[in-house]
Parts: C-alpha cells; structure tokens; sequence
C-alpha cells in the first residue's frame, strides 16, 4: 500500500470519517434516550476517540472510547487558546441543553 492519497481521497476519507462518526453518535444517542427517558449528555458534548485501520477494501473505523460533557479528556495540554475557546464554546451551550427552546 502507498503512503500518500491524492487530495480527493484525502476529502473522501474525511467525509467518510465524518458520517461514521456522527451516525454512531446518533445511535447511541437513540439507544441511551430510549433507556434513560431524558435528554443525553452527549447532545451537549462529546468526544469519540475513533481509530481507522487500512483495508485491502479501504477504510475502516471504529470506536475505541467516547467521553462526555466536563469528564472528556480533551488533551489540550500545551493548547490554552484552543482549550479555552472550547470551554467558552461549551458554557454557552449550557442554558440551551438545560433549558431547550420549543
């Protein structure tokens, strides 16, 4: 296998990330809100740890760990600009989890 991708399939790998990941998170948001009967906290934050593996067939990727709300590891360390404006970003989410508009 080559080590590089043309930009296409780098875009294409990266679509492709994307909605794995964010039908995965939508269905574990389906199946812990069937369960618990409320809201979830991983509609207000979430980080899913997601490892790819090269195939003779392309990509795969599966979920190694999910983390929610303030108990996500962000491994921001060494990033204060970015840590802080994803806690700002985070704060202000807040009041709309905690008080949804109708």
């Amino acid at each position: 296998m080559g080590g590089g991708c043309s930009t296409a399939e780098h875009e294409r790998g990266l679509r492709e990330l994307e909605d794995f990941a964010v039908k995965t998170l939508m269905a574990l948001v389906m199946v812990e809100e069937r369960q618990l009967r409320f809201a979830t906290g991983l509609r207000l934050f979430c980080r899913m740890d997601v490892g790819v593996l090269r195939t003779p067939d392309g990509l795969g990727y599966w979920v190694n760990e999910i983390d929610r709300t303030q108990n996500a590891s962000l491994f921001a360390c060494g990033v204060t600009d970015w840590a802080l404006t994803l806690a700002k970003d985070f704060a202000q989410q807040v009041p709309e989890y905690v008080h949804p508009t109708i």
